[in-house]
């Protein structure tokens, strides 16, 4: 069987998204002519912008979209919203299956990137409609429970996990110094792991930041835990599991032996000014560039949202 591939772009569609949308109903219309009954359908998050059939001028589209994505708005709110600019979205791409080939039944699989919401958010939910039968095959659930195996097998205690975050960076900070500390106070080592996406605002002064979700974590981290890295050993992993992490040209941080040292250093001081400096002026990539504890951006091809992985060991002496 021949295949034809179409390049859309993101977050904004684009030419090759639009030709997309078109590509998709010419489909539908050829599964009627083949007498095909079933169609299995592959979706994964960041598809709302890759396959469009526009209800409005694309001119006008866009500037829509630009202003829809500078609001505060939730995932179901967006999409929502989207809805209305495109005829796949929100069951759209379900009507027209059944529109032009109504004998064809559509099975979905899908992998979410929108945890702990369900499978219609998924790329603004295409086929999110009655009696079309969805499975989720990976979640950032199946991420968090993936490390917590690993770190099973590794024989690392598991000590708290959690998936499916949401709400905004300084709750994951204030969740995770909690847990830390926790642990320590009770003498005990292990990993702990959540999982899910921060939210990050940004104020609107049009000036380039470098940074994102995780950069931005792993240095608020830092500065939270500042004083336990300097009395304990302590690894603190924060990754994205697209491979690329905002801005940053990153795919995440690892505060590890090297941050320690410029805990325990005379510069240590300065160093968590800085680290600060950073957090409040989401210049997060700038200063963990410098100090060489970024991981180069590496796209995977996937997303199950972002992760962050604490291990915590024994005191030092």
């Amino acid at each position: 069987m021949r295949g034809r591939w179409f390049l859309g772009e993101h977050p904004l569609p684009g030419p090759g998204s639009f030709e997309a949308g078109g590509a998709i109903l010419d489909f539908f219309d050829s599964l009627r002519r083949s007498g095909v009954t079933e169609l299995w359908v592959f979706l994964s998050g960041g598809a709302s912008s890759l396959a469009w059939v526009p209800t409005v001028p694309r001119r006008e589209l866009r500037e829509r979209l630009e202003h829809l994505y500078a609001l505060p708005l939730s995932i179901q709110q967006l999409n929502a919203e989207r809805s209305r600019l495109c005829a796949l979205k929100h069951g759209g791409a379900a009507r027209w299956l059944r529109r032009l080939s109504p004998g064809t039944r559509a099975r979905v699989l899908l992998i979410s990137d929108v945890h702990p919401f369900g499978p219609g958010v998924v790329g603004s939910g295409p086929f999110w409609e009655r009696g079309v039968p969805h499975r989720v095959l990976a979640d950032n659930r199946t991420c968090v429970a993936a490390i917590a195996s690993e770190a099973r097998r590794r024989q690392q205690p598991v000590l708290w996990t959690g998936s499916g975050r949401v709400d905004s960076w300084q709750q994951w900070v204030k969740t995770l110094e909690s847990q830390v500390r926790r642990f320590v106070a009770e003498g005990r080592s292990g990993v702990l792991i959540l999982g899910g996406e921060p939210a990050v605002a940004l104020e609107h002064s049009g000036k380039p930041r470098r940074g994102g979700r995780m950069s931005h974590l792993a240095a608020a981290l830092g500065l939270a835990l500042f004083d336990v890295f300097e009395k304990h050993e302590l690894e603190v992993l924060c990754m994205s599991s697209d491979g690329v992490d905002g801005t940053s040209g990153a795919s995440g941080a690892l505060l590890g032996a090297e941050f320690r040292r410029r805990a325990l250093s005379s510069r240590g001081a300065a160093s968590r000014a800085k680290l600060a400096w950073a957090v409040e002026n989401h210049e997060t990539a700038r200063v963990l560039r410098d100090w060489k504890l970024l991981f180069p951006a590496a796209p995977t091809g996937t997303n199950v949202q972002d992760c962050v992985v604490i291990s915590l060991a024994s005191p030092l002496l």
